[in-house]
């Protein structure tokens, strides 16, 4: 548990530090160019999703590891992939958005609230949005919203997070690239 704490925490070090450094993109498994867009599969997780091809991609798809690939833009927004195995989706999401809220309200020493979250999609197949807002302590105001997909005891997570006054920009892109995801297995 303890684990996995540092690593949601370095995983929002990483998000926010978007805002100040490039990163290099590189690719395990060389993405296809579709139209205005870019086809990422991860053969081992087991899944597909289309992002602009303006976005950038640190593809960490080769290793068998939690963290499958950091998607992102200008370094303003973006997600981080994960992966993830638990039989019962709704615990799991459950579990994952309070350890998320407990270890970011630790975090940052401001206030984090979840406003929303919907379910939709089928026994073993379920999916979930879950909107998330937080105020660090030093006033500045953060938009989290947690994308989670599960085929059968699989879930890959999304964990995307912007500045507040980016949300209206970015959000509808977030979305448009998460409603592209598709399990390949």
């Amino acid at each position: 548990m303890k684990l996995a704490k540092i690593i949601l925490l370095f995983v929002i070090f990483v998000v926010a530090c978007r805002a100040k450094q490039e990163k290099k993109t590189t690719f395990a498994n060389k993405p296809t160019q579709t139209d205005e867009k870019i086809l990422f599969t991860d053969n081992y997780a087991g899944y597909s999703l289309l992002f602009p091809n303006y976005w950038k991609i640190d593809d960490h798809s080769n290793s068998k590891n939690m963290i499958r690939a950091d998607i992102y833009k200008d370094n303003l927004v973006g997600f981080q992939i994960r992966m993830y195995k638990a039989k019962n989706f709704r615990l799991f999401t459950d579990s994952y958005i309070s350890q998320f809220l407990t270890d970011m309200q630790n975090h940052w020493k401001g206030t984090i609230k979840e406003e929303k979250r919907e379910f939709y999609g089928k026994l073993n197949h379920e999916s979930c949005k879950a909107w998330i807002y937080a105020e660090k302590q030093n006033g500045e105001n953060w938009f989290f919203k947690e994308y989670l997909f599960q085929n059968n005891d699989k879930i890959i997570a999304f964990q995307s997070g912007i500045y507040l006054s980016y949300k209206d920009t970015y959000e509808t892109e977030l979305d448009k690239i998460a409603e592209s995801f598709k399990f390949i297995k």
